[in-house]
């Protein structure tokens, strides 16, 4: 137990160098390449739970790909860790789950049978009505769920189709101009827009808020107005 204990704190700080490292992606190449993928599982989800941004962000990435390779040799392990990402946002876990919606989406978004079994529940945690075992009140979480979802409409966006009104709704009742952001990018990637979701999309687009999404591996500045007006694009004959 200890030899595998001190095996764990190597990994974790090879982990934590590499994430905070210019060529990140090549060095996690090399880590994941040689060690098997259930023992990077425990060094990412500390990761998850960095307050440095590019770290956090970084390990949801690499999460998904440690989880990918648990798939292949098998779903259950795949399982395993998406279980324990949605303990981790119960309040009975008595943590707060820090990053783990955001790597559900990023897992999702890779593999298509882990999708099936668990994009509803990620999509449900932005639900006022699934009640608080589902509903991350907390904004800061939700904000999370909502990346973690546009990650998966990019990927797989049949997953999240079936949770359009929702997300209608959301886009309503919702006022974080990054929350708003991150449903604009996912709606633009559904079908069949109801009229009331596209006069609010034309509200939103005369809108000027900046704010700076981790997408496609990298931080970038997004405008409100803009994503809404694609979205709304998107809907238009």
């Amino acid at each position: 137990m200890a030899e595998k204990s001190a095996s764990t704190r190597v990994v974790r700080r090879q982990l934590m160098a590499i994430l905070e490292s210019a060529d990140w992606e090549r060095e996690w190449n090399k880590l994941a390449g040689g060690n098997p993928a259930q023992n990077l599982i425990s060094p990412l989800f500390t990761a998850l739970f960095s307050i440095q941004e590019t770290i956090h962000w970084r390990a949801v990435t690499c999460m998904g790909g440690a989880v990918l390779s648990l798939a292949h040799s098998g779903l259950e392990p795949a399982r395993v860790v998406m279980r324990r990402l949605m303990w981790s946002l119960n309040d009975e876990s008595g943590g707060i789950g820090w990053g783990a919606p955001e790597a559900m989406g990023e897992i999702m978004a890779r593999h298509s049978g882990l999708a099936a079994e668990y994009g509803s529940i990620l999509c449900s945690y932005v639900v006022p009505s699934e009640g608080p075992d589902n509903y991350l009140e907390y904004a800061p979480l939700r904000l999370g769920a909502y990346w973690g979802i546009a990650r998966l409409a990019q990927a797989r966006p049949g997953y999240v189709q079936p949770s359009l009104q929702d997300l209608e709704n959301a886009l309503g009742d919702e006022s974080n101009p990054s929350s708003l952001v991150l449903i604009c990018l996912t709606l633009a990637r559904l079908e069949g827009l109801c009229s009331k979701t596209a006069s609010i999309l034309q509200k939103l687009s005369s809108r000027d808020d900046a704010v700076r999404i981790y997408w496609d591996q990298a931080f970038v500045p997004m405008n409100l107005g803009t994503q809404a007006a694609n979205a709304l694009r998107r809907h238009q004959p």
